[in-house]
Formats: structure tokens, C-alpha cells, sequence
């Protein structure tokens, strides 16, 4: 795809669940399902942790990230943070690990006020770290390191 072309926006008939994207009938589970036929691993309840990297800036979502982190950025009235730890839970996951920099702060006063579905730990990334840094910061916070 050349840098002029722009993709088919997601309709809103393909979103059956914040952050689940269903294309020609086939959902991510139904991917996994068919990366592991056996059925180990199949479907997203078979992860029990999760990260999400909230490290960034989020220049381009100026002027919304002036005063706040790209998580806590509303959607419908309710932080983007809430719909996937709300999404998580649902899926059972048990905890999750946030790996966060960019005013941190307003992440860890939000979860104070408005507690998570799942166990969840904020890790503050001492300076920008980039994607493999927020992900190993995050990685050491695990508790089943060894799981999906």
C-alpha cells in the first residue's frame, strides 16, 4: 500500500466487543482457535495476564493528550483504560500490568477512584523507554512470567 492510499475504515457492524474486530465472520479467537487446533491456548480466555503500554506521549492526539494520557483519552464518556480492562475482565483475564510513562499520575489517581475489574499493577517508566522497554519493564512485573 503506498503512503498516499488510505485503508477501509472498520465498520461499526465488524466491532462486537471493544477491541475485537470481526473480518468475514472470523474474530481473533477464531485465529487462535486455528493456530492451535488442539485446543491449548485456544481463545483469549485461555490468557490469565495481560500489558498494556500507556508509555507515550501521544503527540498526534493533540490537544486531547495536553492534560491526560492516551488511556485515559474518553470514548463515549468512558477512558479508553476502562474499555479494555473492562474488555479483560470479561474475557478472564485475571490481572494486568500497565506499563506507563507520560503522565503516569492520572492513571494511577483514576484506578484509585475507579478500582479495576482485574488485578491490576501500574509500572512507571523512570524516562521514555520505547515499546521494548515498556514491554520488559512490564515483562518483570508479571506474576506467571512464564505464560502467555
Amino acid at each position: 500500500m503506498d503512503v498516499g492510499q488510505s485503508m477501509e475504515p472498520i465498520r461499526d457492524d465488524h466491532i462486537t466487543e471493544p477491541g475485537l474486530v470481526v473480518v468475514d465472520g472470523a474474530s481473533a479467537d477464531d485465529a487462535t482457535a486455528s493456530a492451535f487446533p488442539d485446543g491449548e491456548g485456544a481463545g483469549i480466555g485461555a490468557v490469565r495476564q495481560a500489558v498494556i503500554l500507556a508509555g507515550g506521549v501521544g503527540s498526534r492526539m493533540q490537544p486531547l493528550t495536553l492534560t491526560r494520557p492516551k488511556p485515559m483519552v474518553e470514548v463515549h464518556g468512558t477512558p479508553i483504560l476502562r474499555h479494555q480492562l473492562d474488555w479483560f475482565a470479561g474475557s478472564g483475564v485475571e490481572r494486568v500490568v500497565i506499563s506507563a510513562g507520560h503522565r503516569a499520575q492520572v492513571i494511577n489517581d483514576y484506578l484509585l477512584a475507579c478500582p479495576s475489574p482485574v488485578h491490576t499493577e501500574v509500572v512507571v517508566e523512570p524516562r521514555p523507554l520505547g515499546r521494548g522497554g515498556g514491554m520488559k519493564l512490564a515483562a518483570a512485573a508479571l506474576e506467571w512470567p512464564d505464560e502467555p
